[in-house]
């Protein structure tokens, strides 16, 4: 599970500068749901994958304001029975800890953290307890949405790199990002900036956001957006390699 992607992001991850994830879309949480509830083989991809679902979750429920979301923490069923297939499988690219209450469980570099799952005893007892609480390490929910995204990519790396290309192509989107430089900017002042109505614009910023290349947090009624640096250095990464190849 190794990839110019991953790298970066888990380079970003160790900073921690963030302290909660940027807002997260139910269209993912229903993809990452689906995940769960009809999990693929148990390939070191296929777990990342699986383990990347219940993160978002995680995050997302905590961030929803539908109580019908709240009560999808159900999700964890899913995720305990996956996991206990995992352990009868012996895989060899897993670590399962527990601290307490606390689950851990590390597809190397990254260590996923999750509560109260219902594990049945006999898997319980072939965890090894770890003395060191989890919280202490990297958190992973503030990069929900990365983790997410790049655990999807991992099938075809390409078709993330190739959406971004093609928000770029466009001329509007391509002075978004020029306008937004390190700023944080709300949609209406990035509005000024151009002669589109709002929904036209809504559309260009969905599409940035969808691809990655930008992220936004909610202030009020307003949403606040910036450059998403992290998926530009991954899809820079990811075009080094296709130079290389070229050579």
């Amino acid at each position: 599970m190794q990839s110019p992607t991953l790298e970066v992001l888990f380079n970003e991850i160790k900073t921690q500068r963030r302290k909660e994830s940027s807002t997260l879309s139910e269209k993912d949480a229903q993809i990452a749901l689906s995940v769960l509830e009809h999990p693929g083989g148990f390939g070191e991809n296929d777990v990342f994958l699986v383990l990347a679902s219940a993160n978002f979750l995680n995050a997302f429920v905590k961030q929803s304001q539908d109580p019908e979301w709240s009560k999808k923490y159900v999700f964890k069923a899913h995720l305990s029975r996956y996991l206990g297939l995992c352990l009868k499988q012996k895989l060899d690219f897993m670590k399962f800890e527990h601290y307490k209450d606390v689950l851990c469980v590390t597809l190397n570099p990254f260590e996923f953290s999750f509560h109260h799952l219902d594990l049945e005893p006999s898997a319980l007892l072939s965890i090894v307890p770890s003395h060191e609480d989890p919280w202490d390490g990297y958190r992973l929910q503030p990069y929900a949405k990365e983790i997410f995204d790049a655990a999807r990519a991992l099938g075809n790396p390409d078709l993330l790199v190739l959406a971004q290309l093609k928000a770029l192509s466009d001329p509007i989107r391509f002075k978004i990002l020029e306008g937004l430089g390190e700023e944080e900017r709300c949609a209406c002042t990035i509005l000024e900036d151009f002669k589109v109505s709002q929904p036209t614009l809504s559309h260009h910023l969905a599409v940035l956001t969808s691809c990655g290349l930008i992220e936004y947090r909610k202030e009020g009624i307003r949403n606040l957006y910036q450059i998403n640096h992290t998926a530009f250095e991954s899809m820079i990464q990811r075009l080094k390699l296709l130079d290389k190849h070229i050579d």
